[in-house]
C-alpha cells in the first residue's frame, strides 16, 4: 500500500487550543496503526516554517499516496490550504477529508476544501475500508459512509451503521501528533473553556472518552456520529486510562463526552472506580443528571468541574430549543455544585429562534442575580447539519450557504428581535465578557525576576491570597486567569485590565444606536421615577449623560474620588456643583448615579462608606435601558445583593 499521511491543519483560532490534537484524528491515527497500514503524521500547529514546504518534505521523502485531513466547519480554510498544497506537489496524491464538518454539509465542504474523497459518521472503520478499496482498485461504491468524485459526478454511498460496539475500537494513537509540545502548552491555560489548569505547574491532561453522541434532539447542535448514544465498557475505559498513566504521567482526564454517563447508576459506578486513581477530571453531564448523590460522588472521586448545557432560563426558549430541561433543574443542579464546591463551567446562549426581549430579560436578570456561578453569556451559533441551520438557510437568513461557512460562521439574527433589540443584547453579552462586577479583585502586584505574584481577594468569601508563578507578559495579555481561593475551595477569575476602554466603546455605541432609534436616556429615568439625582464620577460619558438629561430630572450635584480635579478638567465642574463624598455632603437624592462603568463595584463601595444610603444606579442601565448593573437600593450594601 501507497503511505498515508495524516494532517492536523493549522489552527487559526486558538479559544480552542486544547484541540491542537482533536481527539478524532487521535482516534483514525490508533485505527490505522492497528491495522498495520504505513501512516506517518504532522501537526503543523506544532511545526515552524512554511505548511508548504513541510508537506513537501514529507510527501516527496515518503512518497505519500494518500493524504487525510480533516475537522469541523471552522476548518474549512486550513484543510483547503492542506490539500492544495498536496496536490500542487504531488498531483496524484488522493485527499481523504473527514470530521465534523464534511458529515454536516457533504457536498459544500467536499467542494470548498478540494478533498477527492470525503468520510462521513465514525471513520476508524470507513477509512480503513477506504484505503485498502483504494489500493486494490475495488469499487468505492461497496465503501459505506463516503462521498468522492467520479469525473464530473458526485456520489454518496449507502450511510456507514455506527460501532456498536465501542470495545472493539482501537485505542487513540498520539504518536508523531506532537504529544509533548502539547503537554508543555498546558502549562500556559490560566483559563479554559475545558478544564481548569490551575491545579498544577505542571498539569498533563489528556480527553477521553466513556460514550459516544447523545439521543437529545437540540435544535443547534449536530451529532457527528449520529443519535443513538453508546458507552463503552469500564473495563475498557481504565484499560485506556492505565496505559496513558504509564506512557505519558498524565494527571488530569477531560472527559469529551457530549452525555457524561447516560445514567446515575453508570456515573456512580465510574466514581468509584477512578477514585482510587487520585486523578483529576472533568465531564459533562445534563442537569437532570446531577443529583445531590452523583454529584457528591464525582467531587468525592477527583472531579474538580462540571460542565452543564444550561442554555436558557426561559421556560419557551427551552422548549423551542428541544433541550428537555427545565428552569428548575437548572437551578437545582448548580445549587447543588456550589454547595459541594465543584467548579462549574456553562453557558447561557442567546439568540434561538424563539428568543424575544422579554426571554432575554428574563435569563440576563437571573444569571446578574447569581453571578457567583460565573456563567458564561455567548451569542448562540448556527451549526452546519443542525435543526436552526437548515431553519436559517430556509427562511434566507444565510444568503448564501457558502459564503455563510467561508465567513466562519457570522452570528446571525434568527430570533424574534428587532435588529435593534438584537445588536442591544450582543453589546450586552459583550460587556459581561469583560467587565469586572464579580472578579477576584486584584490587591497588590509584586515583580520577581520572570514571574509575578499577584495577591488576590476572593470574590466570595473576600478573603486575600498571593497567586504565585504567573508569568509576566500576562499582565497585558487580555485573558482571564483562573484560580481557587485556598480559603473557602471556590472559583475566581481576575484580570489585569478594568476594561475601560472596552465599556465606553460600546456604551457609545449603543447611544449612537439609541439616537437612530429614537430611544433617550429619560426612559429609564421614568421607569425608575427619578425625580432627582446625583452623579458619580466624571468623564465624557458623564458629560453626554448630565446634557442629555438637561430639563428631563433635577441633578443636584456631582462627587467621586477625585473631586478636586473635577473643575479643572471637566465640563460638570463648571456646570455643577461639586461636593465631597463624604458625610452629610451627599444630600438627599432618589439614586446617586454611577457613570464610571468599569468600576462600578468600587464605586458602590466607597459610597456606601462614604455614608450615603440612598439608592445607588448606573449610566450603564440609563444607556441600555436595562437593569445591566444591578441597582443597590436605599439602605443595602452591594454584597447583600450582588453576591452570595
Amino acid at each position: 500500500m501507497k503511505d498515508i499521511l495524516l494532517v492536523i491543519p493549522r489552527e487559526r483560532d486558538y479559544l480552542h487550543r486544547e484541540a491542537l490534537i482533536p481527539p478524532g484524528i487521535a482516534y483514525i491515527n490508533g485505527a490505522l496503526r492497528s491495522a498495520g497500514l504505513p501512516v506517518s503524521c504532522v501537526n503543523l500547529n506544532f511545526r515552524e516554517g512554511d505548511e508548504k514546504e513541510i508537506l513537501k518534505e514529507l510527501i516527496t521523502e515518503k512518497a505519500i499516496g494518500y493524504v487525510l485531513c480533516g475537522g469541523t466547519a471552522f476548518n474549512a480554510g486550513e484543510i483547503r490550504r492542506c490539500f492544495a498544497c498536496s496536490k500542487e506537489i504531488q498531483p496524484d496524491v488522493v485527499c481523504i477529508g473527514g470530521g465534523a464538518g464534511y458529515t454536516s454539509a457533504p457536498e459544500y465542504f467536499l467542494g470548498v476544501t478540494g478533498a477527492d474523497i470525503a468520510v462521513l459518521g465514525e471513520g476508524e472503520v470507513t477509512e480503513i475500508e477506504l484505503l485498502k478499496a483504494l489500493d486494490e482498485g475495488t469499487d468505492l461504491r461497496k465503501v459505506d459512509g463516503i462521498l468522492y468524485r467520479d469525473g464530473e459526478e458526485i456520489i454518496k454511498t449507502a450511510p456507514r451503521k455506527v460501532v456498536e460496539d465501542l470495545n472493539e475500537i482501537p485505542f487513540p494513537s498520539y504518536e508523531e501528533l506532537g504529544i509533548e509540545q502539547y503537554f508543555e502548552n498546558e502549562k500556559n491555560y490560566d483559563s479554559s473553556a475545558l478544564f481548569d489548569y490551575s491545579y498544577t505547574q505542571e498539569p498533563r491532561v489528556l480527553p477521553m472518552f466513556l460514550g459516544r453522541s447523545c439521543p437529545f434532539g437540540c435544535k443547534f447542535c449536530f451529532h457527528t456520529t449520529g443519535r443513538k448514544y453508546r458507552n463503552r465498557s469500564l473495563d475498557n475505559f481504565f484499560e485506556e486510562l492505565d496505559m496513558w498513566i504509564e506512557k505519558y504521567r498524565i494527571n488530569g482526564i477531560l472527559l469529551m463526552d457530549e452525555l457524561f454517563g447516560g445514567s446515575e447508576a453508570v456515573i456512580l459506578e465510574f466514581c468509584r472506580r477512578i477514585k482510587e486513581y487520585h486523578i483529576n477530571w472533568v465531564a459533562e453531564i445534563r442537569v437532570e443528571l446531577a443529583t445531590e448523590k452523583a454529584l457528591r460522588a464525582m467531587k468525592e472521586s477527583g472531579c474538580t468541574h462540571i460542565q452543564f448545557g444550561l442554555e436558557s432560563m426561559s421556560a419557551h426558549v427551552l422548549k423551542n430549543m428541544n433541550k428537555n430541561i427545565s428552569t428548575e433543574q437548572i437551578e437545582r443542579a448548580l445549587e447543588i455544585s456550589y454547595e459541594l464546591n465543584i467548579h462549574v463551567f456553562g453557558n447561557f446562549i442567546f439568540g434561538a429562534e424563539a428568543e424575544d426581549q422579554e426571554s432575554f430579560l428574563t435569563t440576563y436578570n437571573w444569571w446578574n442575580r447569581h453571578r457567583k456561578y460565573q456563567i458564561r453569556l455567548l451569542n448562540i451559533m448556527l451549526y452546519p447539519g443542525s435543526e436552526y441551520f437548515k431553519n436559517s438557510l430556509e427562511r434566507g437568513l444565510l444568503g448564501d450557504k457558502g459564503r455563510f461557512l467561508e465567513e466562519h460562521m457570522p452570528v446571525v439574527n434568527m430570533s424574534k428581535m428587532s435588529d435593534f433589540e438584537w445588536d442591544r443584547m450582543r453589546r450586552v453579552i459583550r460587556m459581561t465578557n469583560t467587565d469586572n462586577v464579580f472578579f477576584g479583585r486584584i490587591e497588590d502586584i509584586k515583580e520577581e525576576q520572570e514571574e509575578l505574584t499577584v495577591t488576590v481577594r476572593c470574590c466570595h468569601c473576600k478573603k486575600t491570597f498571593p497567586v504565585p508563578h504567573v508569568k509576566k507578559e500576562k499582565r497585558f495579555s487580555g485573558r482571564d486567569i483562573l484560580t481557587v481561593c485556598p480559603h473557602c475551595g471556590r472559583n475566581n477569575r481576575f484580570n489585569f485590565e478594568n476594561f475601560e476602554d472596552i465599556m465606553t466603546h460600546e456604551i457609545m455605541c449603543q447611544w449612537i444606536a439609541n439616537q437612530a432609534e429614537g430611544r433617550h436616556c429619560r426612559e429609564w429615568l421614568e421607569q425608575c421615577g427619578y425625580k432627582k439625582i446625583g452623579v458619580w464620577g466624571s468623564s465624557v460619558l458623564a458629560e453626554l449623560f448630565v446634557k442629555q438629561l438637561k430639563g428631563d430630572v433635577e441633578i443636584s450635584y456631582i462627587t467621586g474620588p477625585n473631586t478636586d480635579r473635577m473643575s479643572a478638567y471637566s465640563y460638570l465642574g463648571r456646570n455643577l456643583e461639586i461636593v465631597e463624598p463624604k458625610g452629610t455632603t451627599l444630600r438627599d437624592v432618589d439614586a446617586l448615579v454611577v457613570t464610571d462603568a468599569s468600576e462600578y463595584v468600587r464605586s458602590v463601595d466607597l459610597i456606601r462608606n462614604a455614608g450615603y444610603e440612598g439608592n445607588i444606579d448606573s449610566l450603564v442601565n440609563f444607556v441600555f435601558q436595562m437593569e445591566y448593573h444591578l441597582i443597590i437600593p436605599e439602605g443595602k450594601s452591594r454584597m447583600e445583593i450582588m453576591e452570595p
